[in-house]
């Protein structure tokens, strides 16, 4: 419950009582309530915590690094990989280009 919440409430019981709606003995018997409720979930929430394993993180980091490390192709980033090696990088003369071109265009 938020400070917000709580003083709303209050403030509630209390224009109840002023109303005449409730006594005021059952105001602050309410206000109590409220009050025990408020004070049971603030005890209750932990203070956030670190987590507990900051001393293997550079070590995950690293394994991180040689796991993407693993992933490179060198061949691949050399361009002489197999399946980027294309016929087409050999200097052709005019003739093969016009031996190569579909029967519409010749």
């Amino acid at each position: 419950m938020d400070i917000e919440v709580l003083r709303r409430e209050l403030k509630s019981i209390d224009t109840l009582v002023a109303d005449g709606i409730i006594k005021p003995e059952k105001g602050e018997m309410l206000k109590d309530k409220v009050i025990d409720r408020f004070m049971a979930e603030y005890n209750t929430t932990d203070p956030q915590k670190l987590p507990d394993d900051l001393a293997h993180l550079p070590g995950r980091l690293v394994a991180g690094v040689f796991d993407a490390l693993k992933n490179i192709n060198g061949a691949r980033c050399a361009g002489v990989d197999v399946g980027q090696q294309s016929p087409q990088k050999q200097a052709r003369s005019p003739r093969q280009m016009m031996d190569e071109l579909p029967d519409i265009y010749k």
